[in-house]
């Protein structure tokens, strides 16, 4: 099954495939290689194929993990991600009552903390 999707894929696009069932789809002489049988149901296919410990070495090494700024709610403005007042200011909550919210200077919205006010 997971082998006709591989196929399938390969007609529309170039495709990657890795893989630690080295009994079924790696060749017998080379663990690094396609068995042969499957490269010629790729035909003329473009393909990629690893066994995991070969994709983390050829392919994981490039990867660069980018984290983006902290977002801290108690601190950050839900709307647009910038610092928020510290202040918190009694506001009417969408769906009745009161709670306390905080004011964002960039984007002049309120954040609601979800901290009921009761008075």
């Amino acid at each position: 099954m997971l082998w006709q999707v591989v196929v399938s894929e390969s007609k529309t696009a170039p495709v990657t495939f890795c893989s630690n069932n080295k009994k079924d789809f790696s060749d017998p002489l080379h663990d690094e290689k396609l068995h042969p049988d499957l490269v010629q149901e790729l035909g003329n296919a473009k393909y990629c194929y690893h066994s995991l410990r070969g994709y983390q070495q050829h392919h994981l090494k490039k990867v660069e993990v980018v984290i983006g700024p902290v977002f801290d709610p108690a601190m950050n403005c839900f709307h647009c991600g910038a610092d928020t007042e510290k202040a918190l200011i009694p506001r009417p909550f969408t769906f009745g009552g009161w709670t306390y919210q905080k004011f964002c200077r960039s984007c002049g919205n309120f954040s609601d903390t979800g901290e009921p006010y009761d008075e």
